[in-house]
């Protein structure tokens, strides 16, 4: 939000970088000036998978240009030759790149300078690009095999080529997530939901079902559910309900994983 520093680690990506940081769609954003190169990022085993999810906020400072630089394509996300990138035209239409190979465009286009979610996604042969929620393009990319030997960078290409070209992006990125799973639609839609609340990582929700009326002396049943909106998976979840005095647990069923009751007192 305020640095080049990632959330896994404190430790700061590689310098120099072009980013300035400044007030973002949540919190802080970093700004990047569409001529100098991105924040390139250490190297991760996570950004070895050639299934994955790319997502963001991105804000453009130009409706006619996504880089100052020429060509006037900005990349928001991006490795070297023969790796991928999550890329905008100078139209404002979001594309996937094989860098330095070709470009597949989608139907997703930001025509405005508002603040706007972004996201990838490549599943086996199926890459689809997302734009607020919403589908944006389906794409077919075959049996592509990634050369994923080299940095990514945010905000342009992770190296310069020998002509000069960068692509570095022309405005605000934040919140910028990389999985090494293809994320469902629902969870893409999850997260543009949330908006300036930003991602739920671990969102835990705990639900409570039980009859209206019960009469005593009789058995009834209820559901405890809990559920994780957020992005992240967690394990380890043991549920402490306390039982009111008079009351006892005769039995757990889990529809799902495993369930844990410790019976307490009420409080």
């Amino acid at each position: 939000d305020e640095d080049s520093r990632n959330l896994v680690s404190p430790e700061r990506v590689a310098e120099p970088s072009a980013a300035t940081f400044g007030v973002g769609h949540v919190n802080g954003a970093a700004y990047f000036d569409g001529l100098a190169p991105g924040v390139v990022l250490p190297d991760d085993p996570k950004l070895k998978s050639q299934d994955f999810s790319v997502e963001t906020w991105i804000k453009r400072e130009s409706t006619t240009r996504a880089s100052q630089s020429e060509p006037a394509n900005g990349a928001i996300f991006a490795g070297g030759i023969n790796s991928y990138g999550l890329a905008m035209d100078v139209n404002g239409a979001l594309y996937f790149s094989v860098v330095g190979q070709q470009n597949l465009a989608s139907s997703a286009i930001v025509t405005d300078l508002a603040w706007h979610h972004v996201a990838m996604t490549k599943s086996g042969a199926t890459v689809r690009i997302y734009l607020d929620g919403s589908l944006g393009g389906t794409l077919d990319v075959g049996n592509l095999q990634l050369d994923l030997s080299t940095p990514f960078a945010i905000g342009s290409l992770s190296a310069t080529w020998s002509n000069g070209y960068n692509y570095s992006f022309w405005g605000g990125i934040d919140e910028l997530s990389v999985y090494d799973r293809p994320l469902t639609s629902e969870e893409v839609f999850r997260i543009w939901a949330r908006g300036a609340a930003g991602k739920c990582r671990e969102g835990l929700a705990l639900s409570l079902e039980v009859p209206p009326e019960v009469v005593e002396g009789t058995s009834f049943d209820y559901n405890l559910t809990v559920t994780n909106p957020g992005t992240n998976a967690v394990s380890g979840v043991v549920v402490t309900n306390p039982v009111p005095a008079g009351f006892q647990v005769t039995s757990t069923q889990a529809s799902v994983g495993t369930a844990t009751v410790i019976a307490g007192e009420p409080g």
